[in-house]
């Protein structure tokens, strides 16, 4: 590869990876309930072709970044069982993720630059910062729920 094609793949990188860090940070103003809760916002995000499913979609269509189905649902199962009720042993639990997510980088069943893995990494972040923990806990329950439902659909629309 020369170096031009080189740093030409690079900025195509750098640009989808910047697009990336948009989209997982509106979703981090959506669990973090901020901004206008307008039914145009949730809309944008959990649409067809929205934020939440081109995220799904990059996460199941990359297969470099060896994201499995299996991994996203380990993590989403995970999760449901929080008990969002109890919040210091809720967060404590989301903290306890933390390990595992890096076990699963080192086993390369995901990728560390992956936007799952920015997604779980702000979220277990942010969550624990929250004043609000329960209702953000809620909205990223919902925001996980739809990424396991839409990369299911990415994959099988990708096999046809």
């Amino acid at each position: 590869m020369m170096n031009s094609d080189r740093n030409k793949y690079r900025k195509e990188n750098d640009m989808g990876k910047q697009v990336r860090d948009k989209e997982v940070q509106e979703i981090m103003d959506y669990i973090m309930n901020k901004g206008e809760d307008s039914e145009e916002r949730v809309y944008k995000l959990f649409k067809m072709n929205g934020v939440i499913y081109e995220i799904a979609c990059n996460i199941s269509r990359n297969q470099n970044s060896e994201t499995t189905q299996n991994q996203i649902r380990k993590f989403y199962d995970y999760t449901i069982k929080i008990n969002s009720k109890d919040e210091k042993k809720a967060k404590i639990k989301l903290a306890m993720m933390m390990p595992q997510i890096y076990y699963a980088i080192q086993r390369k069943v995901i990728s560390s630059d992956s936007p799952f893995v920015k997604f779980l990494e702000d979220s277990i972040d942010k969550l624990n910062k929250t004043e609000d923990f329960e209702n953000a806990f809620n909205r990223f329950l919902n925001v996980f729920q739809a990424i396991v439902a839409y990369s299911k659909k990415s994959r099988s629309d990708r096999n046809e």
